[in-house]
This record gives structure tokens, C-alpha cells and sequence, in this order.
């Protein structure tokens, strides 16, 4: 009697390939010079964050008092000085922000 008839088959073994991925090389972090430790103990940046948010504020104020104005009168209304401000007030306090970042 013959149990089994049909051929063996044998499971083909391949490598295991992983990918090559490159080291990770932490950032070189270099020490602050004393100027700079200096300048950091005299002028501490939560003076610059707690200008940044008052200027932020202030530009906020400026634009919405310029558009209230616009849509009191619209013909007698300025040159539109409140948009331009905030614009440079925009800028201002984004780069005051910015600063203080580090």
C-alpha cells in the first residue's frame, strides 16, 4: 500500500535582506561663550516673550479698530494707516518672538 505518492517539497530558504540605513549622528552642540552667558544673565527671554505677546496684542487692536473704522464710514475713512501698521506691527512681532526662541 502507498501512503504517499506525490514529491516532496522542500521550502526555499532565502537571506534575510534589511535595508541599510545610516548611523544617526546627534548635532554637534558647541558651549555658549561667556558673551553670551553674559548676555543671556543680563537680558533674560521671557522680558523678550512678554514684549512679543503685548506687541502681538497691539497689532490685534490696530487692525480691528482700522476695520471698525471702515465699516463706520467708508468714504471719509483714512488711508487705511491701521492695515499698513499692522502689517509692520505683524512683522515686528514675529521677529521679537523669534528672538526670543533662543
Amino acid at each position: 500500500m502507498i501512503l504517499n505518492t506525490s514529491p516532496v517539497v522542500q521550502p526555499i530558504v532565502t537571506p534575510l535582506v534589511q535595508p541599510i540605513v545610516p548611523p544617526i549622528v546627534p548635532p554637534i552642540v558647541q558651549p555658549l561663550t561667556l558673551s553670551q552667558q553674559q548676555w543671556r544673565t543680563k537680558y533674560p527671554s521671557i522680558i523678550s516673550g512678554i514684549l512679543a505677546f503685548l506687541e502681538f496684542g497691539f497689532t490685534v487692536v490696530i487692525i480691528g479698530l482700522e476695520i471698525g473704522s471702515i465699516l463706520i464710514d467708508m468714504v471719509t475713512a483714512t488711508i487705511y494707516v491701521g492695515l499698513w501698521a499692522g502689517l509692520f506691527f505683524t512683522a515686528a512681532w514675529i521677529s521679537l518672538a523669534g528672538s526670543c526662541m533662543y
